[in-house]
């Protein structure tokens, strides 16, 4: 999504947390091309994003303005403040801190299992309907997709043919990355599309080569393309995968009928607060407290120990986001950081 290859990785915790993926990412490109960007988080500061070098090394500048919590994303919004690309994380935690402050409640709106689907249906009107009503409506698409299939069935076979692996890399089990996974939603949203739009797949035109797909790259190279810097390839996935920047060119003026609100949502009960509060902590998340750890406090080995529940991992979480920006701020050094990204 963000570089167009996984770099080997199989697994988000197949490598260390600043280590992961030092390749260049959508944002540095942007950046090299005079492109500004945003990338608002609905709970951790150092979420999978930080996994991203580029990410990592701008979120540790002092003074950086581009990473910033959600809520901030509303108000920049209303005034028609936005930059030419904004990526939007969605929570994966409990905020019991945020049940009466924020728009989600302070629950996970991520739709990961076993998380709400209402609570990311939430996120998704909240968003929309912040966008609809602002003043930057007309000149902006909504893009809205998954990283996984949640678990359904797919009829259809995923595409083999054709498919290249992005850097020559292969994961610690073998897998060459010359195929694509099953189907995942996909929505675009802008008064520039005409209403009822279905596509199936892409046309010939927006195929780089013939066997092209719709893929998470698809993303990169549409935004090249409306960008005017398509020629600058970040590995062989974003130059393969096929771009949707035709969608946007069936209209001479944008629609005017586009709904302004969504279906109302009911708040969550107590009885949901309150289950969300005692969730046991999954695995994945029990990783994270160990990347914690072993980054802000190494010599703690009581370390996240007595963790049980979402409410627990959420105040753990937000604890060691400050250790961190603290540890590594104070540590920040430009020359060195300037050499880094040379690397």
């Amino acid at each position: 999504m963000h570089t167009g290859t996984a770099r080997g990785s199989a697994n988000t915790g197949d490598c260390h947390r600043q280590e992961c993926f030092p390749q260049k990412s959508l944002f540095r490109l942007l950046e090299e091309n005079d492109k500004d960007w945003r990338f608002y988080y609905e709970d951790n500061m150092v979420d999978w994003f930080l996994y991203v070098r580029d990410l990592n090394q701008t979120y540790i500048q002092p003074g950086q303005k581009q990473i910033l919590e959600f809520e901030k994303f509303y108000d920049d919004i209303a005034n028609g403040d936005l930059p030419d690309y904004t990526f939007l994380n969605p929570s994966e935690s409990v905020q019991k801190e945020k049940r009466h402050t924020s728009r989600n409640f302070g629950l996970p709106n991520d739709m990961h299992p076993p998380h709400s689907m209402r609570e990311g249906e939430r996120l998704i009107k909240n968003v929309y309907e912040a966008l609809r009503s602002s003043p930057r409506w007309n000149d902006t698409a909504l893009i809205i997709n998954f990283d996984e299939h949640g678990g359904f069935y797919d009829h259809v076979d995923p595409p083999q043919e054709g498919v290249p692996n992005p850097d020559g890399l292969l994961s610690h089990f073998g897998f060459n990355y010359t195929r694509l996974g099953v189907r995942l939603p996909f929505l675009v949203i802008s008064p520039w599309i005409n209403k009822n739009t279905l596509v199936h797949a892409p046309e010939p035109h927006q195929k780089p080569e013939e066997t092209s797909e719709f893929e998470h790259s698809s993303v990169i190279g549409t935004i090249q393309k409306l960008f005017g810097i398509y020629d600058q390839v970040l590995t062989n996935r974003t130059a393969w995968a096929a771009t949707f920047d035709d969608m946007f060119l069936n209209r001479t003026e944008p629609r005017t009928d586009c709904i302004e609100k969504l279906p109302d949502i009911a708040p969550p009960s107590e009885e949901v607060f309150q289950m969300y509060y005692e969730m046991s902590v999954p695995g994945d998340d029990l990783s994270v407290v160990r990347d914690y750890c072993e980054l802000n406090t190494p010599d703690d080995e009581h370390c996240g120990k007595d963790i049980i529940t979402k409410a627990e991992y959420g105040d753990f979480v937000r604890k060691h986001d400050r250790l961190y920006a603290e540890k590594y701020v104070k540590e920040y050094d430009p020359k060195e950081l300037a050499q880094e990204l040379l690397m």
